[in-house]
């Protein structure tokens, strides 16, 4: 509901399937929800794009490790 906008009603006709969100709101949630994204690629046979956006999650998953190692290792190798 934040998202979007939609009322309580609109938001629990989504959730129950009886109705889908509108164009407008089909983009908040796209904005806001990777599972949302996912889902809507996954729909639409587009599975590359899942990987791209897996990838991206990914590398910066890998950038916040590697910060947290430079921060524990002093960044000189040192504990």
């Amino acid at each position: 509901m934040r998202w979007t906008g939609a009322s309580e009603r609109t938001a629990k006709n989504w959730i129950a399937g009886s109705h889908g969100p509108s164009g407008e709101h089909l983009i908040s949630l796209l904005r806001n929800s990777d599972e949302v994204l996912i889902g809507l690629l996954t729909l639409a046979g587009r599975d590359q794009a899942i990987v791209a956006l897996r990838l991206v999650e990914m590398r910066d998953r890998l950038a916040e490790i590697r910060q947290l190692i430079d921060v524990v290792l002093d960044g000189d190798g040192q504990v």
